[in-house]
């Protein structure tokens, strides 16, 4: 009876283990392509996403430079140039100063932004889908449909 009475606790907290997975990572999108970010996924933290600086900045064709005395990031591209600093608020977009209600952080030698301050820096839209775990960053190439034919997108 105690055997059978183990392997009926054992059957009924089997489904449960497997259920107890974390969540799905977060995909990130850059001009309608995934990024991959293998060394640095993005996180939610404070209830913001967080997307690797680096990695998506450059998939943008910015430049980025670290000054790791002042733990400043700095991304440029063309004329345009923003400055950010780990664990400030406040950052500069040109000559401008702006603020962000949470602060980029570092983490295994990676800058992490939020990504609404992301696409407030670099004027590109910045979308997070929170069902799918999906953050899109930029303009995505639209293909026309054929006349009289009715196109649905899902966000």
């Amino acid at each position: 009876m105690k055997k059978l009475a183990t392997l009926l606790i054992c059957l009924l907290l089997l489904p449960s283990a497997s259920l107890a997975k974390g969540p799905d990572p977060i995909a990130v999108y850059v001009n309608g392509r995934e990024l991959y970010t293998e060394e640095a996924a993005p996180v939610i933290r404070h209830d913001r996403t967080f997307l690797p600086l680096r990695a998506v900045t450059e998939e943008l064709g910015y430049t980025v430079a670290w000054n790791g005395d002042k733990k400043e990031v700095t991304l440029t591209k063309g004329d345009a140039s923003v400055v950010m600093t780990i664990g400030k608020k406040s950052y500069r977009l040109g000559d401008k100063t702006a603020s962000m209600d949470v602060a980029p952080y570092l983490e295994n030698d990676r800058t992490f932004i939020p990504a609404r301050y992301l696409g407030e820096a670099t004027g590109l839209p910045v979308k997070w889908m929170p069902k799918e775990r999906v953050v899109t960053v930029g303009s995505y190439p639209q293909k026309d449909a054929p006349a009289g034919e009715r196109v649905y997108v899902k966000d």
